[in-house]
């Protein structure tokens, strides 16, 4: 243990030791509970202005944020939650990157890390609208208890704010595979700001 070490050891032990009582560590929230605030920030998002032409054309860059997987197979859909890291390069016209770092909730609080990732391919901007575009989204995740693969479909989406600070994008997918079940239908948001 090094000295700089052991003074911050003596120092929260001092804090914790003379202060009425130790700080009660700060706990992460739930995984439902980060859902619910992706869920109210995407949209939020969507009631955001979209970026105009001269913002556009200065949005090139790189976009960390994250991503929410819905998997539907009659019942509560299944969830997956991730990191979204995008680029978007206006000169070639796409916004591609991957989506990985994917957490499924499993039943009552258990939850299951996934390997994989989601590989987004641009397509195109500016398709009808200046701040709008197209990506493909393909790729596998999977765990222990977990074997997905993502269907065939399109992720639609609008770069935002002026100048250009965000991104929001949603597509739904279908024939997508689930645990051996074939045939069923997800959907993919993503929500990231410029790094």
């Amino acid at each position: 243990m090094g000295a700089r070490t052991i003074g911050l050891f003596l120092a929260l032990g001092f804090a914790t030791g003379c202060g009425g009582g130790a700080v009660a560590p700060t706990q992460a929230p739930s995984f439902s509970a980060q859902v619910d605030s992706f869920d109210a920030d995407f949209s939020r998002a969507r009631g955001q202005d979209f970026s105009t032409s001269g913002s556009v054309s200065s949005a090139s860059g790189s976009y960390s944020g994250t991503t929410v997987v819905r998997v539907l197979d009659g019942g509560a859909p299944s969830t997956f939650l991730g990191d979204a890291s995008l680029t978007v390069d206006i000169a070639g016209g796409t916004v591609s990157g991957s989506l990985r770092g994917f957490t499924r909730r499993l039943s009552g609080s258990n939850e299951e890390h996934l390997n994989g990732r989601l590989t987004v391919r641009g397509q195109s901007i500016g398709v009808s609208q200046d701040s709008e575009f197209i990506s493909t989204v393909s790729g596998t995740l999977t765990g222990d208890s977990t074997d997905f693969r993502l269907g065939s479909g399109t992720l639609f989406g609008d770069l935002l704010q002026n100048p250009t600070s965000s991104l929001v994008g949603q597509g739904t997918f279908t024939n997508s595979t689930l645990d051996g079940r074939n045939g069923l239908t997800s959907t993919v948001n993503v929500l990231a700001d410029k790094d």
